[in-house]
């Protein structure tokens, strides 16, 4: 009877266990680890980045996977942002863009000492107008459009509007249960990346790549 409550136990640890993070390095402008930029895109690219960088001292990087493996794209990352430490450690202004090709997904993480300038809904949206170029698989022009649209807005020189929301209360009261479901998952995991973010701001140093 052990022998199969410890079986049991064994399997539903191995069913819930969050995946591995295979976190690369960041040492370069642009990292594409998933193949999809010619040498000339990636050139292009870095320019914009490091121009960006040369005009407001913001570290910009790009990173490029195939695929997170499972992992959700924000904690990928978070966690690839964190080890890479970029930006300077007096403003804490790092900021890296991650796309998953296959996944169909992309996050931008930036420093604290950048997101008045580049708030979540901002760069939501950056990402969101690249969308119709990552479908035609047109990728140098989406990233380097990213690239773009970053350094406008770290200038100053660009202030995107944030898509206005909207809300229905149509079976708002049936909706309640999952709501308040969803509203603690949502708190656990805020905390969890303000925790993260806390440490990664106490262990920012900058991060010369080769440009």
């Amino acid at each position: 009877m052990r022998s199969i409550i410890a079986t049991f136990a064994l399997l539903a640890v191995a069913f819930f266990a969050a995946p591995v993070l295979a976190v690369p390095t960041i040492d370069r402008p642009v990292t594409d680890l998933a193949g999809v930029l010619t040498p000339a895109d990636a050139a292009r690219i870095t320019n914009r980045l490091t121009a960006t960088r040369d005009a407001t001292g913001v570290q910009i990087a790009l990173l490029v996977v195939d695929t997170t493996g499972g992992v959700p794209i924000d904690d990928y990352a978070l966690d690839t942002a964190w080890r890479w430490g970029g930006g300077t450690a007096e403003r804490n202004d790092g900021v890296l863009v991650v796309f998953a090709v296959r996944d169909h997904k992309s996050d931008i993480e930036t420093g604290p000492g950048v997101q008045e300038r580049l708030p979540d809904a901002v760069t939501r949206r950056i990402l969101d107008d690249a969308r119709p170029t990552l479908r035609a698989e047109r990728y140098g022009d989406a990233f380097a459009g990213v690239a773009t649209a970053l350094g406008e807005r770290v200038r100053g020189t660009s202030t995107p509007a944030a898509r206005a929301g909207s809300t229905s209360t149509v079976w708002l009261w049936a909706l309640v249960p999952i709501v308040g479901v969803a509203l603690g998952i949502a708190l656990y995991v805020f905390f969890d990346r303000r925790r993260r973010r806390e440490a990664m701001k106490e262990t920012m140093r900058y991060a010369n790549y080769e440009s």
